[in-house]
């Protein structure tokens, strides 16, 4: 699945010969009379009105022609692609996530830590690569033996990188506002903190995991799948491709459906020794693929936030 997926094809460059051969007819058509007419004006010292207004149209013609000499081949010249906007999921005090994510938010929350409440923590729902550490997936600014910090994440191959700097809710602030921003902080320069390694790639699923997409004519079963193809299943969902999308991890399963109001309605029942124990959350379809996301690398139960609803197994 994911190969087919994850193939966008992008528009071919092509070189607009009718056009190009006409801009180069009305170039030369336009230089043609600038030169004739300069030269009649300069050196026949011909004051006529019609050479001035044949002057004009020469300037005319020639702007025009270089004008569709461009347009023809600007396809062929190599253009700069944007980079997808940020996104980010906040954390807050309370153990609240939510996507509406503001400087003005993150101050309130960095104003409220103290040692009796929850990190506040800025999860990036797409990673951004990091020089020598992999990707950055989040920064949480949390009270250590030693005092504040702040821990930023970095998943790479193989394994996690975690960085640590020590600062007061102020810098904090400075550094996560930056981050909205899109400017990165100096992570390699960070203090070094272990972290137990993966035993596997972190952007693919195997082993016992299990995507079930169902559609109205049937439904896709894969054993295999990356993160590309959970973006594209919350995507199949928000625009009513899928009617459910099913991901299983172990004895894990989370089953996600697409609200009327255009909400991700998300089911996560775990078995245990004692029977299931099932949970329940609603969010924007970007606050899904991250959950989503979590889910299948095991951080989401690390521990799961109070906002999943306990229901009766």
């Amino acid at each position: 699945m994911a190969k087919n997926a994850g193939k966008n094809k992008k528009p071919r460059r092509a070189l607009h010969i009718g056009v190009l051969i006409l801009g180069i007819y009305i170039l030369f058509l336009g230089i043609g009379t600038l030169i004739g007419e300069v030269g009649a004006l300069v050196i026949l010292r011909e004051r006529e009105a019609i050479v001035f207004i044949r002057i004009v149209m020469g300037l005319v013609f020639t702007g025009l022609g270089i004008y569709a000499v461009w347009d023809s081949i600007r396809d062929l010249w190599p253009k700069k692609e944007e980079a997808p906007p940020l996104q980010f999921i906040l954390t807050d005090t309370a153990g609240v996530s939510s996507s509406n994510v503001t400087p003005e938010r993150l101050h309130e929350q960095l104003s409220l830590v103290s040692e009796e409440v929850r990190p506040v923590t800025l999860q990036l729902v797409t990673p951004i690569p990091v020089a020598e550490l992999g990707e950055l997936i989040n920064v949480t600014y949390v009270h250590m033996e030693d005092g504040w910090s702040l821990i930023a994440v970095c998943r790479q191959d193989g394994g996690i990188q975690v960085r640590r700097k020590q600062a007061d809710a102020a810098g904090a602030e400075a550094v996560l506002t930056a981050l909205l921003a899109g400017r990165l902080p100096d992570l390699p320069a960070w203090e070094r903190l272990e972290a137990a390694p993966r035993q596997r790639d972190p952007r693919e699923f195997q082993l016992s995991h299990r995507l079930i997409l169902y559609r109205d004519n049937g439904t896709s079963d894969h054993e295999f799948f990356t993160e590309r193809d959970l973006d594209l299943a919350v995507t199949g969902l928000a625009d009513r491709t899928y009617q459910k999308v099913y991901v299983q991890i172990g004895t894990a399963a989370i089953e996600a459906t697409c609200k009327d109001d255009g909400n991700i309605h998300l089911r996560l029942s775990i078995l245990g020794h004692n029977g299931s124990r099932i949970w329940q959350r609603d969010g924007m379809p970007n606050q899904a693929r991250f959950w989503l996301l979590q889910f299948c690398d095991g951080s989401l139960f690390q521990p799961l936030s109070e906002d999943w609803q306990i229901m009766d197994s």
